[in-house]
C-alpha cells in the first residue's frame, strides 16, 4: 500500500502581486518518515486580479514529482489549489523539488512552487549498478548494503523477477551490513534487471546490467 505524507514544517516564500494569481507561499520544507513512499502538498492559490486566469502549464523539475490542480481556469475572485506529489523511491538526504506554473496573463512571468524535503536515512548500496560484458563468463559479483543503525531496521531478503540472475543475500560483518552475490546465467545479450532490497521499512533497488563493448 502506498504511504502518503501530506505535513508541512515551515511554509514561506509569500508570493504578492496585485493582479492575477495570489499564492500565499511558493516554498515548503517537509520532514517525512522512513516509511513514507510518497510526500505531498499544496499551494493555494486566489486570483486576485477582476478577469479570469487561465493556467496554461504546469512543469515539474523530474520524473519523480507530479503537479495536479482540479481544473485550468479561475473567475476573479476564485480561489484554487496545486498539489505536488513527489515519489520517494530510492532517494536520501535533501531534495529539492520544482513545479513551473505559467499563465495566460499577458507579462506575467512563471510562478516557481518549490518543495525541500529532508529524507531519513535508509539502506544504502555501496553501488547502484553491477555491470558484466556480453560474452563474459558467469562470474559472481558483490554489492554490499549497510543498514542504518536504526534498531527498527531489518533487513527481509532480496528478489528480482529476472530468473536469467542467480541471486543471494548474505550476512556481513555485523547486523547492519549485508551482501548481495549476484551470478548471470546468460551473457549472450545485453539486458538489464532490477533487484529488489526489502527491509521491514523500506524498498530499495539495485540494478544488474550485461552490456555491449562499446566499438567492439
Amino acid at each position: 500500500m502506498v504511504k502518503l505524507i501530506f505535513i508541512t514544517l515551515f511554509s514561506m516564500g509569500v508570493l504578492h502581486c496585485e493582479e492575477g494569481l495570489h499564492f500565499a507561499f511558493t516554498e515548503r520544507k517537509l520532514q517525512p518518515k522512513v516509511t513514507d513512499t510518497v510526500v505531498m502538498s499544496t499551494f493555494p492559490f486566489t486570483n486576485a486580479g477582476k478577469t479570469p486566469v487561465t493556467i496554461t502549464e504546469l512543469k515539474t523539475s523530474c520524473g519523480c514529482t507530479t503537479a495536479d490542480l482540479e481544473k485550468r481556469t479561475y473567475a476573479a475572485g476564485e480561489a484554487g489549489e496545486i498539489t505536488m506529489a513527489f515519489t520517494v523511491g530510492d532517494f536520501t538526504g535533501l531534495q529539492t523539488k520544482l513545479v513551473t506554473v505559467k499563465t495566460d496573463e499577458p507579462g506575467s512571468p512563471p510562478i516557481f512552487l518549490r518543495m525541500e524535503i529532508q529524507l531519513p536515512e535508509g539502506p544504502s548500496p555501496s553501488q547502484r549498478f553491477i555491470d558484466w560484458y556480453v560474452g563474459a563468463g558467469p562470474s559472481k559479483k558483490t554489492i554490499f548494503i549497510t543498514l542504518p543503525k536504526d534498531p527498527k531496521f531489518h533487513m527481509q531478503r532480496v528478489e528480482c523477477a529476472d530468473k536469467r540472475l542467480k541471486i543471494s543475500l548474505d550476512p556481513g560483518q555485523d547486523e547492519n551490513h549485508y551482501l548481495i552475490s549476484i551470478i548471470p546465467t546468460e551473457t549472450t545479450r545485453p539486458y538489464a534487471a532490477a533487484i529488489d532490497v526489502i527491509t521491514d521499512l523500506r524498498t530499495i533497488h539495485v540494478y544488474a546490467r550485461i552490456i555491449e563493448i562499446i566499438g567492439k
